[in-house]
């Protein structure tokens, strides 16, 4: 039996799409605002999807999830994207701004509690002699700043 079925893992790309809208991603930079900021966007959705080339657009291209959680318009085909990565070669320098302007935003807005004292598991719970892991870590963060983000949704 084939199956032609699609399987998206949504909850990181909402998380992203949050991210993004929260930091302003891609507005008032020192060095302006990058002409096709939905393209980078796309960009990095691609990345939250594990995906590392511009050509698997397609895969996303018809996802209005993907386009509706990074606030796109549209997200442009996989030719579309070639042509506008070349024309914003141009603009490296306001790119670069961008990104560094909307990191030192997250940073600033990221808000971290304490861990407990002592090493903790992954479910909370102290266990004597086990590190606190990098997943405890991650969680923690992230559950900060969703906490942080009233929901719109």
């Amino acid at each position: 039996m084939v199956y032609n079925e699609k399987i998206n893992s949504i909850g990181g790309m909402a998380f992203v799409g949050k991210i993004l809208e929260k930091i302003g991603f891609c507005k008032n930079s020192e060095q302006g605002t990058p002409r096709h900021p939905h393209v980078l966007k796309s960009i990095i959705g691609l990345f939250t999807q594990g995906r590392t080339h511009f050509e698997e657009m397609d895969i996303v291209w018809e996802d209005s999830f993907f386009k509706e959680s990074l606030d796109l318009t549209y997200v442009p085909a996989k030719e579309t994207t070639r042509l506008y990565l070349e024309h914003m070669i141009l603009e490296q320098a306001v790119i670069d701004a961008a990104i560094e302007t909307s990191t030192i935003r997250l940073l600033q807005s990221a808000r971290l509690t304490p861990m407990p004292d002592g090493p903790v598991s992954d479910c909370g719970k102290k266990i004597p002699g086990l590190l606190v892991s990098s997943k405890s870590i991650a969680s923690a963060a992230i559950y900060n700043f969703l906490h942080s983000v009233p929901f719109t949704g």
